[in-house]
């Protein structure tokens, strides 16, 4: 074969090769960021809520962040920081009677729950306690409580089985004086199924190209 010819044949052999990794890297590389993007752990902190005052101040339902979204009976509140009901920072509670606070996803989609920060709601009052009910996607629900016993912000740790959550809810207590309020929601989100699916079709394909050259190099 002349040597023109035979150097045209092996750079395109070289190209081809390159061109297929290549295409592959721009594949897997971004579905591998979307994940880790997916599954990036956020922490509710409600500091956007942080401010100087007396005042106990009403804030629309349902409350967003990080995507997040806090549903209750419509009278969610904090405490500005010289107000008495202040615990260290702005955290939330419900001013109705056993209201029902629910946490979710803005988009619907499934998250974990990793922790939550609480505290009694008045510096002289105390807590019932306070039972999350998870809502599991594959249906079912998971359950833990916790009762917090002291003015100021405490974190509380939830099981391995808050996984692949569509929602966690809990109640409020009865009163200012038997409830308790919240902070520092740490959650993250799930992988969605095709983002799984494509990520292991990239997988795969990697998987089968090395095969092919295995059996290129036995065959030669």
């Amino acid at each position: 074969m002349p040597r023109k010819i035979l150097a045209s044949c092996c750079l395109f052999r070289v190209n081809s090769k390159t061109t297929f990794r290549l295409a592959l890297f721009a594949f897997v590389v971004p579905v591998l960021f979307g994940m880790v993007s997916t599954t990036r752990a956020d922490t509710l902190t409600f500091s956007t809520l942080e401010q100087g005052g007396s005042n106990l101040v009403h804030i629309s339902d349902p409350y967003f962040e990080s995507g997040y979204r806090v549903q209750d009976g419509g009278e969610l509140y904090y405490a500005q920081q010289s107000n008495n009901l202040y615990a260290g920072s702005a955290g939330l509670h419900e001013r109705i009677s056993n209201g029902l606070l629910t946490l979710s996803r803005a988009d619907g989609g499934t998250f974990a729950l990793t922790s939550i920060d609480l505290s009694v709601l008045h510096p002289q009052g105390v807590s019932p306690a306070v039972t999350f009910v998870g809502t599991l996607s594959g249906g079912g629900t998971v359950t833990q409580t916790f009762t917090p016993t002291v003015f100021g912000f405490h974190t509380f740790v939830f099981n391995s089985s808050f996984q692949n959550l569509i929602n966690v809810s809990w109640h409020q207590g009865t009163d200012e004086l038997d409830a308790h309020q919240f902070d520092n929601i740490v959650v993250s989100n799930v992988p969605e199924p095709a983002t799984m699916f494509l990520l292991g079709t990239g997988l795969s394909a990697i998987a089968a190209h090395a095969r092919r050259r295995r059996r290129k190099r036995v065959d030669s």
